[in-house]
């Protein structure tokens, strides 16, 4: 077991990858016309799992279930994506998002 992935640690990987994924999905991601506001996201996030041969380094895959309001075609929308997002914390060191990844 890696010493660096303490139960609180794990809390810590998955929240940063969540709050990559909100940004990615709320100001990155192209969806509709592109002329597109996000009005709501909701996210089911795994455990995040460590990387085997990366010491702190974790792994967390989630879904996304995104609904957008198109201004071009004057409606609101639904989608879902899935993603994976690989997190790292030295020693010492903050914790930092190294990857986002959409799946589809």
């Amino acid at each position: 077991r890696d010493p660096l992935l303490a139960e609180a640690s794990l809390t810590q990987h998955q929240a940063a990858a969540k709050r990559r994924a909100e940004q990615y999905f709320r100001y990155e991601h192209r969806m509709g016309s592109n002329s597109i506001s996000v009005t709501s996201l909701d996210f089911e996030l795994s455990v995040p799992t460590p990387v085997p041969g990366w010491a702190g380094r974790c792994s967390t895959t989630g879904k996304v279930f995104i609904e957008y309001y198109d201004s071009k075609g004057r409606s609101f929308q639904r989608t879902t994506s899935t993603f994976e997002v690989l997190t790292e914390q030295k020693t010492g060191e903050p914790l930092n998002v190294l990857d986002f990844s959409r799946k589809s």
